[in-house]
């Protein structure tokens, strides 16, 4: 690194403390919202002195504040979710409203407390919450529909991404968002996670670890930044009031068992814990790329994660949290193909009647194999002042991949002539952080802030090329070598949400930079800057319109484009691997209507689009989760999506939405060594091999007492295939279905379930013949059951959820 690189990096890693000081105004983090309102007496008079109290689904006391001598409160900070706020005063009734709240939305609130001779009866209402004010589209999904779901505690993250409108999922666990392929900025409690060298962040975090999680497409505010497809906001599980925790062992199809446990408590009055883990093994870990038989695919991941809380007094709260990952897959082996004939080297193996090529002949004793490490921890420091809250995060992210190609079998006798194989080993250090400051008044939201991230990336390999010369196949050669990828983000942003009646207004700047720093002292610049605009009408309290037009800045991941060259062989490897990636520029744009139709009932309409400059694309590699980015010159997507929401008291919710979208890039531009010539010269519209024109899910859940049922759809008409992406694979409908009951013997409720995965045994491929990945297969009918021991007796809330209402 170049001493001029050098600077730049301590520069960076100042900025975030230095902007602490220079800013003057507090500021919420990404995922608090402010709730602010007045408390009443029956006559409407202000209430001075009353308490008023936030707790969250379970009881638990999230905040505390009293109203002043207008009656007016407001209290900052708090995570996005579902909640009840509760207001109380000496001598009268105490009333509560419950609340959705969003990441830095202002919602206001009128609490009327009466007296008691004035009550007769008053009934919980379980009326679907209003709409909120956001300028985008956001969906918030809350800790019980979470633990409801097919797959419950275990199913990942991305599993419950795909069941939102405007994502689609693939095999390996990826799912896309509105024509992206990938572009998914996750944020655990507020801090951006960095980027990792596979797939492995979503699919390491499974329900058990999350209280609620905000999902973000399209219109974002200048706060966000980097992955720009969709922003997924993971509010952690955090300490109880009382101590909670399970031990927790589910088994299945495959012989898939997954030992796990979560633990929470309060260690004093002012800290408190949160501890989960748990550890998989199955006999079909990736999706294959056969339905039956499955050939090479033992797969095991273990995670744990742990979360430290700390509020030495009312205005300072720490927090640490950190979370360990390990996968380990054996890459699959397609069995339907054949070796060739030595005897007749004429022959070819037949295209698919997509028109796809075959792909080479694996050897069945090949042991290919790709295991990951990674290591994600963050220390928070949350400052509260009378009108909003400062963050300081610091943040550390390892991400470690090995792929190994066992050259000794992969390039035996049956392997084809000119088969290579390579070993490749990526590293990725992150070392960062993020300052962000805001204030809030009753119309106004500002908010600023920082945040960077220095990568040190490195690749490590060997490539082996058969001896055709052998009848016995074997390696020919090997050569090593590496490749060191260094790379600076840097960002800043200023935004306002302004709140003017019946409107709302999101208007905010970002600014961005990438300096990336290669093997040899070569560097490489790009800079972006991303005005947005938001607005939201509310036509009455029920109905809520909203547009959205700005520019989104993302850049590439630097590490990919040298391990993917790496693993394919495709550039020799006495080579360096030329960097030409560029950063996608969105002109991005969408419109919306959120609708409670009634109370149990609500629907959205959203209309989006947008036409790119360089639009980054990811090729995968074969059955691994090793992606590689690449330039179209431009790009263009659009699309339609509609949702329904039901709640029809506590024992029924349900859901449904559709989308339609298309997704197209024109001429590619960089890593130009991942394509043939006949690619490079194709300069006209083509349709991504990630887009699917229709998508559909519907769910529902019915619970009576302890007992609950749940089931789901997912319909998807295909994504692409074809040599020019011109055709789909056979659409495909598959429905879960989930059943759990809880006994309760002695206060400690043991819950058994039983998931029944894709009902019907419906036989679909997520891709046929595509690219690198070839062809990879969704699972057949599997169950599996579940059981959860308590490691504490259940609490008893009494009115605390105002069930007195």
């Amino acid at each position: 690194m170049s001493p001029r690189s050098w600077e730049r990096v301590a520069l960076s890693m100042l900025i975030v403390p230095a902007a602490v000081a220079a800013l003057v105004e507090p500021a919420d983090a990404s995922v608090d919202a402010v709730v602010t309102g007045i408390v009443e007496d029956s006559l409407l008079h202000p209430l001075q002195g009353a308490t008023v109290v936030i707790h969250d689904a379970h009881g638990n006391t999230i905040a505390t504040t009293t109203t002043d001598k207008d009656g007016r409160f407001s209290i900052p900070g708090v995570p996005l979710g579902d909640y009840t706020v509760e207001a109380s005063s000496t001598g009268l009734i105490s009333d509560h409203q419950h609340v959705q709240l969003a990441s830095g939305q202002v919602t206001s609130l009128e609490l009327v407390l009466v007296d008691q001779e004035e009550v007769v009866r008053i009934e919980e209402d379980w009326a679907l919450p209003l709409p909120t004010r956001a300028t985008g589209s956001v969906t918030t999904v809350g800790r019980q529909e979470l633990s409801e779901l097919p797959g419950a505690e275990d199913r990942p993250i991305t599993d419950v991404m795909a069941t939102q409108a405007g994502f689609v999922a693939d095999a390996l666990g990826n799912v896309y968002v509105r024509g992206h392929h990938g572009n998914v900025q996750y944020q655990v409690d507020g801090i951006p996670v960095p980027d990792s060298v596979g797939s492995m962040f979503a699919a390491s975090i499974p329900v058990r670890l999350i209280q609620s999680l905000e999902i973000i497409t399209g219109g974002m505010p200048a706060e966000f930044g980097n992955r720009l497809g969709a922003v997924v906001n993971l509010v952690t599980r955090g300490p109880a009031d009382h101590p909670e925790g399970a031990v927790t062992a589910r088994y299945g199809s495959f012989n898939t068992v997954e030992p796990g446990f979560t633990y929470s408590s309060k260690l004093t009055d002012r800290s408190g814990m949160f501890v989960g883990g748990s550890f998989e093994y199955s006999q079909r870990a990736l999706d294959p790329p056969s339905i039956i038989p499955i050939l090479h695919d033992d797969g095991y991941r273990g995670r744990v994660f742990a979360r430290y809380d700390f509020q030495p007094c009312e205005v300072n709260r720490y927090e640490v949290f950190a979370m360990y990952a390990h996968n380990r897959f054996e890459v699959p082996i397609d069995p339907s193909i054949a070796p060739l004939d030595p005897a007749r080297p004429d022959l070819v193996r037949p295209v698919d009647k997509f028109g796809n090529e075959s792909p080479g002949f694996v050897p069945h004793d090949t042991d290919a194999t790709e295991s990951e490490h990674e290591v994600f921890a963050a220390v928070s420091w949350t400052h509260k002042l009378p009108h909003g809250q400062i963050q300081i995060a610091p943040i550390y992210k390892l991400s470690r991949g090995n792929l190994l190609g066992d050259p000794e079998h992969a390039l035996g006798a049956l392997a084809d002539p000119g088969t290579t194989t390579s070993d490749v080993m990526r590293i990725a250090h992150h070392a960062g952080g993020i300052a962000a400051y805001s204030w809030a008044s009753d119309r106004h939201l500002v908010k600023a802030g920082v945040q960077t991230d220095f990568l040190h990336g490195l690749t490590r390999f060997t490539a082996y090329t058969r001896d055709d010369a052998s009848p016995m196949g074997g390696i020919a050669s090997s050569t090593s070598g590496r490749d060191r990828t260094d790379a600076l983000l840097t960002g800043a942003y200023l935004q306002d949400h302004v709140t003017l009646g019946s409107l709302a207004l999101d208007a905010g700047i970002r600014i961005d930079q990438l300096h990336v720093m290669l093997e040899g002292g070569a560097t490489d610049d790009s800079f972006g800057v991303s005005p947005r605009l938001g607005a939201s009408f509310a036509f009455s309290k029920n109905t809520v319109g909203h547009v959205f037009a700005g520019v989104k800045w993302m850049p590439p991941s630097p590490l990919d484009a040298a391990s993917a060259a790496r693993a394919l062989g495709v550039v020799p490897a006495d080579q360096p691997v030329a960097y030409d990636l560029k950063p996608e520029t969105d002109l991005y744009s969408e419109a919306g209507l959120v609708a409670r139709l009634a109370k149990p009932l609500s629907s959205s309409l959203t209309v989006w689009g947008r036409y790119a400059y360089n639009q980054l694309d990811d090729t995968s590699i074969g059955s691994t989760s090793l992606d590689s980015n690449y330039n179209f010159e431009r790009g263009r997507a659009g699309g339609v999506e509609g949702s329904l929401e039901l709640r029809v008291g506590p024992w029924l919710s349900a859901f449904a939405n559709a989308s339609y979208g298309f997704a197209q890039g024109r001429g590619i531009a960089s890593a130009k060594f991942l394509f043939t010539p006949e690619d490079l010269a194709d300069n006209s519209w083509q349709t991504l091999d990630h887009a699917q024109t229709l998508t559909g899910n519907a769910g529902a859940t019915v619970r009576e007492g302890r007992f609950s049922i749940t089931g789901l759809l997912a319909y998807g008409s295909g994504l692409r295939t074809g040599p020019a992406n011109d055709q789909h694979v056979p659409a495909h409908l598959r429905a879960d279905i989930s059943t759990q009951y809880t006994f309760v013997t002695h206060e400690y409720p043991i819950r058994v379930g039983i998931d029944v995965i894709n009902v019907a045994d419906a036989h679909y491929a997520y891709r046929i013949g595509n690219g690198f990945v070839g062809s990879s297969y969704g699972a057949p009918r599997t169950v599996f059951m579940s059981l959860s021991i308590p490691l504490a007796s259940e609490p008893h809330h009494g009115s605390e959820k105002g069930d007195d209402k």
